[in-house]
């Protein structure tokens, strides 16, 4: 007999009703991880959401840490305090944008960006003929460019969304799904995001 799930992680994104901290394409948010079974710490992340395509960017690193509330007792004080001290770093996450889109990158750093963006997505086996180039083709005009702010949002949004080609063993054209599931878009896009902050200069 199929047992049925009674709880799931689930994640909302906040932002500030006016935000002092003016970015070029993205908003800065806080990204709220929580599950209703009570086993799993809430958590507030900092992101980037980017209207022109809907991106949703996670940002991590040593700098801009995350912060887990356990829950145990009563943590609405805690929570709070969460959310408030993610959003006190919201131009920390601003002066990152900024050094991003100051990098130009050279083809070969891009190519390497995607190869490792494709081994993060497929780390067992790569797909047979997906290509770092596939990476690299921008969805429209604004994205055409060799910044590192440029290069790092049009690899996401191929790794996040999907829809690369590859073939099957059988010699069968295919395409790679969307991510859908909670767990595998936080680690793809806080990797993805590392990826970008170690080529920042």
């Amino acid at each position: 007999m199929r047992r049925t799930r009674l709880s799931a992680r689930h994640v909302i994104r906040f932002r500030r009703r006016y935000e002092i901290v003016e970015l070029r394409d993205c908003v800065p948010e806080i990204l709220f991880l929580n599950g209703h079974d009570g086993r799993t710490a809430t958590q507030f992340r900092l992101a980037l959401y980017r209207p022109i395509c809907t991106n949703g960017l996670i940002v991590c690193d040593d700098n801009l840490p995350v912060w887990r509330v356990p829950h145990r007792g009563n943590i609405l004080d805690e929570v709070i305090e969460a959310a408030i001290r993610q959003s006190e770093q919201f131009a920390a996450v601003g002066q990152w944008v900024e050094r991003m889109e100051r990098t130009r990158l050279e083809p070969e750093q891009r190519h390497d960006f995607a190869s490792r963006a494709i081994t993060l997505r497929f780390p067992k086996r790569r797909p047979e003929g997906m290509r770092p180039d596939d990476l690299l083709q921008a969805q429209r005009e604004e994205d055409r460019g060799h910044d590192l702010w440029t290069t790092y949002n049009v690899i996401q949004e191929h790794v996040i969304k999907g829809g690369l080609k590859y073939r099957t063993p059988a010699n069968r054209e295919m395409r790679s799904r969307g991510i859908r599931g909670i767990r595998q878009d936080v680690a793809l896009n806080t990797a993805l995001w590392n990826m970008a902050v170690g080529l920042a200069t």
